[in-house]
């Protein structure tokens, strides 16, 4: 169990493809996780969502879009993510 406290910083390391940013979108409330749980302030993310999307930020890396899509799908796409949408 990972327990990370107010005002603490940590980092996730691993090899490619170990799972660093699915946990991150799990995390974050993105991505549907299967097996375990997760919490924030002591409640279930998936039954917290408003809780965890008021406080919780995820940034996409930036080099795909920005190589690939450009700066405006990547504005569109955090802006939409973050009002739910």
């Amino acid at each position: 169990m990972l327990q990370i406290y107010q005002g603490e910083i940590f980092g996730i390391l691993g090899d490619n493809g170990a799972g660093k940013s699915t946990l991150v979108r799990q995390m974050a409330n993105l991505l549907r996780s299967y097996f375990g749980s997760i919490t924030f302030f002591q409640k279930n993310i998936t039954e917290a969502r408003d809780l965890v999307q008021m406080n919780v930020g995820y940034m996409p890396y930036y080099h795909f879009y920005r190589k690939r899509k450009g700066l405006r799908p990547l504005c569109i796409h955090v802006a939409s993510v973050s009002v739910g949408v």
